[in-house]
């Protein structure tokens, strides 16, 4: 590329970033000029340069040379010659075969210009075709917004009344996948669509406008969530709930998954590259046709040392017909988002689909139960190879993954239930992996707990599973022959090795690896995961964490996330890094620091620039609640101290306080004492409409545009409402999120000096939090005073309703009213009031409280009203989740609760 600004005369600069490597050559004057850049990790030196020209040699990962020469020809026609003439020393200087010859496919575009006089020049090296393309079908996540979808899958599993189950699947996956390209296919110009409407329809004021206006937005909300789902289905990102929800994330991780994954060449056992036009299926096939073959085994001889331990009871329970609910619960326990198998379906089809596919599937596995043989195509899967590594090389740097069927995943995971309860009894205590509660790392403890016991002993007592002698070396191959005869399974040498004291001679060591075929351990070795050997120098040893955490970051995603998806990829993903590792060591103070650092410049990274950003708070800050001031993030030293004293056992400290706890059940706060916990729900009305007075000023000041007070609100509660659709997991549409309110009647005012209570509950966080509203007004209809309560546990709305009772009558107590008249909306609570039957639960519990508290009081009444009659006392259950355990006068009363209270005013 032409450069002009000045790089000293007849120098090279050499610009070290983060992704990108600068070579330069001076201008003459003011023109002319040349810049090189590429990005790092392939290895270049030069080989010669001029004003009209840069050579450079290349040397990629693979170890394949060739040749790059940036060339800029002569402008003055006349000089044309020299150019040529240039090219003509640069072909005999080298042998090495140009950039062209390697990609003889690229294309050479000449873009337009913008300010410049210059045309920018595009150069694409576009990959020969490998193979034929293949379309496979695929169950889109995106065509469950359209009620079309269901109505196909009805008729497609209704127009086969003979066939099997894969029949309709294939028939029903063919239908969609026609259909669905018209949805999937064309987002661009359905959106293009709906903006072209709504700019047509945006100036006009007419009714028949303003709906067909509404209808092109929503239509608009609806296309953008199907794009969002399509590609968030393609991501794999599990992790990402929280925060950003954008298609161009997606976009970027899909694409960035597929170039991955994407496989060139490999070698072959005589160590030579081959690509897919040399037979690289060939020797992909011929791979796994070695590998899955089945060999002679022969498994009687371990068998025949197995006791029975299954017992009766275990064969009764796995012989039983299969119902409807365990093959209901095996479909809805599958993650929604898993990668497709051979039929193109994926565990969301069954999911959604549920009423109309269960009486088919539900079938199948019963048949396998009785027959235990499927249905032909059942058993199918698709085997994915997935890279361990950057760049693999060999397909021993190839995981293969099989994506089999979800009808064959049914019946597996309905077995596996099945056997849950009994696997203690029946796998053996040393079985880590079957015991519960216990964890890998369990395993780590024990190797290192062997390895220091191995440092401590002579040469003659050293152990590793055996002695270090042949003979022992001859049983442990023993044993590995049984294990492979007897499972089927092969054990893999090439990852295998061997831990020797340091007492073990040479000769022995060598003989030992020699017989067994392994290698001996190096002290960067990892065992599941981790260090196998720790040495007195902690932080070289576990300084592959930081390099971790520093990779995570320095990837692409932080460029394309906003705060919010910063947050929740470091505390979902980078954070859970060394999570592992911390289960089993005391991070060093540097390790830590250093972690916490490379987080802390990422946070504060914007995402044009890679290094720069100014940190507005010290990490300690970050650290805190958000309550606090904080973000939440987490400080690893803490961590692993509050790790450590949660290890001890409860009992010692709360032993005693929790029985007394318990016995002060009938204490009028002890519900509150039972429930309250330091929360707060920071999403609410309050902040968002904050965001948005925010966001107009700022559009006042830099922008000149104005907005109407009541615009401003109602922008920032329709963008809660849409918030809040996006974080539940469901698959339904975010749009009608409206409404209907209660209309609102009129309330009956008390007589005389008598006072009236109105108590209602509401339910917050899916039923993790409820509030209470109380209400006091006089015969007037005034205000007296009024409470709001809010409470943290999962409680049925009935006990909620209970509660709420409760504490109006702990109220009651406390006040000098007299005549007190009690209302409520809930029907249930007044009868048990009023019951004299005992109910041995915690509803029970409740109503027992307010009846001792009813027999205290005088001239105090609970009644039943319709809800219509409670709006005020409802409008303050709703307001508790902003408002917690707050006390109201008419003069203090917020303004969102004036207009229900001033409706049943009195004149």
């Amino acid at each position: 590329m032409e450069f002009l600004p000045s790089v000293s005369f007849a120098k090279l600069y050499w610009v070290f970033t983060l992704l990108i490597t600068l070579l330069g050559v001076d201008p003459q004057g003011l023109s002319g000029g040349l810049a090189m850049l590429w990005k790092d990790g392939n290895e270049g030196s030069l080989l010669g340069f001029s004003h009209n020209h840069i050579d450079m040699r290349i040397v990629m990962e693979d170890g394949v040379l060739w040749r790059l020469t940036g060339l800029y020809g002569e402008p003055n026609r006349s000089r044309r010659e020299n150019t040529w003439r240039l090219l003509k020393e640069l072909a005999e200087d080298d042998t090495l075969p140009w950039w062209a010859a390697i990609f003889p496919a690229s294309k050479l575009v000449n873009l337009g210009t913008s300010s410049s006089d210059h045309c920018p020049i595009f150069l694409e090296p576009v990959a020969q075709p490998r193979f034929s393309t293949f379309h496979r079908f695929r169950f889109e996540n995106a065509w469950l917004r359209e009620p079309m979808c269901y109505q196909i899958v009805q008729s497609c599993w209704e127009e086969i009344t003979s066939g099997g189950i894969m029949n309709k699947l294939e028939l029903c996956a063919s239908t969609l996948d026609q259909w669905g390209k018209e949805i999937t296919g064309n987002f661009k110009g359905r959106i293009k669509l709906c903006k072209d409407q709504l700019r047509l329809l945006k100036g006009n004021r007419d009714s028949a406008s303003l709906q067909l206006y509404d209808e092109a937005k929503k239509e608009l909300f609806e296309v953008l969530e199907q794009r969002e789902t399509f590609w968030k289905q393609r991501a794999k990102h599990f992790w990402l709930k929280g925060g950003d929800k954008n298609s161009k994330f997606f976009h970027l991780s899909a694409t960035k998954r597929k170039r991955h994954n994407q496989i060139i060449k490999l070698k072959d056992s005589q160590n030579n590259w081959v690509d897919w036009e040399n037979g690289l299926s060939g020797l992909i096939y011929d791979y796994f046709s070695t590998l899955f073959t089945a060999s002679n085994s022969n498994c009687h001889e371990v068998v025949a040392s197995v006791s029975r331990v299954v017992p009766e009871a275990a064969n009764l329970e796995f012989s039983r017909p299969v119902s409807e609910e365990e093959v209901k619960t095996a479909v809805f326990h599958m993650h929604p988002d898993k990668s497709p198998c051979p039929d193109g379906m994926t565990p969301t089809f069954y999911q959604k689909c549920w009423h109309i596919v269960k009486t088919d599937v539900i079938g199948l596995v019963q048949q396998f139960f009785t027959s235990g043989s499927f249905v032909n195509g059942c058993g199918d899967a698709n085997v994915v190879l997935i890279p361990k590594k950057k760049s693999p090389q060999v397909m021993q740097d190839l995981r293969p993954i099989a994506l089999c069927n979800v009808l064959y995943k049914v019946v597996t995971k309905v077995m596996t239930n099945r056997m849950k309860p009994f696997m203690d009894t029946i796998v053996s205590d040393s079985q880590s992996a079957f015991i519960p509660g216990r964890l890998i790392s369990d395993n780590v403890m024990v190797s290192f707990e062997i390895l220091h016991y191995l440092r401590r002993k002579r040469q003659d007592d050293s152990y590793l599973y055996c002695k270090a002698t042949t003979q022992e070396a001859m049983r442990i191959q023993e044993l590995l022959r049984k294990f492979e005869l007897a499972s089927g399974q092969r054990v893999n040498f090439a990852k295998s090795s061997i831990f020797f004291s340091s007492n073990t001679e040479l000769a022995v060591r060598n003989q030992i690896c020699s017989m067994l075929d392994m290698s001996i351990a190096e002290d960067g070795s990892f065992y599941l995961g981790l260090p196998s050997t720790i040495s007195r120098n902690k932080t070289t040893v576990l300084g592959y964490l930081r390099d971790k955490v520093r990779n995570r970051l320095k990837t692409w995603e932080g460029r394309f996330l906003s705060k919010g998806g910063k947050e929740v990829l470091i505390k979902s993903v980078v954070q859970a890094l060394p999570s592992y590792a911390m289960n089993v060591f005391l991070l060093p103070l540097e390790i830590s620091r250093d972690i916490e650092q490379l987080i802390t410049k990422f946070w504060w990274r914007s995402s044009k620039d890679d290094n720069k950003g100014i940190h507005w708070m010290a990490w300690d800050r970050l650290c805190k609640h958000k309550k606090g001031g904080g973000m939440g993030f987490r400080n690893f030293r803490i961590s692993i101290l509050l790790f450590l004293v949660n290890k001890l056992e409860g009992s010692m400290v709360w032993g005693r306080g929790c029985k007394l706890l318990a016995s002060t059940v009938e204490h009028e706060n002890s519900f509150k004492i039972q429930n309250r916990v330091a929360a707060a729900d920071l999403c609410c009305n309050v902040a968002t409409v904050c965001w948005a007075i925010w966001g107009a000023r700022n559009e006042l000041v830099w922008k000149r545009k104005s907005f109407n007070p009541i615009d401003i609100v109602a922008f920032a509660n329709r963008y809660l409402d849409q918030w809040r659709c996006a974080q539940s997991s469901d698959m339904e549409s975010s749009w009608p999120l409206l409404r209907a309110r209660d209309v609102v009647e009129r309330w009956t005012a008390p007589h005389g000096n008598s006072v009236k209570l109105n108590v209602d509950a509401a339910m917050f966080n899916n039923g993790e939090q409820y509030g209470i509203g109380l209400v006091v007004r006089n015969g007037s209809g005034l205000l007296i005073e009024g409470r709001t309560e809010l409470f943290n546990g999962q409680v049925e709305p009935v006990l909620a309703e209970a509660i709420g009772i409760r504490e109006a009558l702990s109220w009651i107590k406390d006040s000098r009213w007299q005549d007190v008249y009690v209302e409520t909306d809930c029907l249930n609570v007044v009868q048990a009031i009023h019951c004299s039957t005992e109910m041995i639960s915690l509803f029970g519990l409740v109503i027992k409280d307010c009846k001792k508290m009813l027999a205290n009081l005088n001239n105090v009444f609970v009644s039943f009203i319709k809800r219509s009659a409670n709006v005020v006392a409802h409008s303050f259950a709703r307001a508790a989740i902003l408002y917690p355990d707050c006390s109201f006068s008419l003069e203090s009363i917020p303004t969102e609760l004036l207009p229900s209270l001033i409706a049943e005013v009195v004149i």
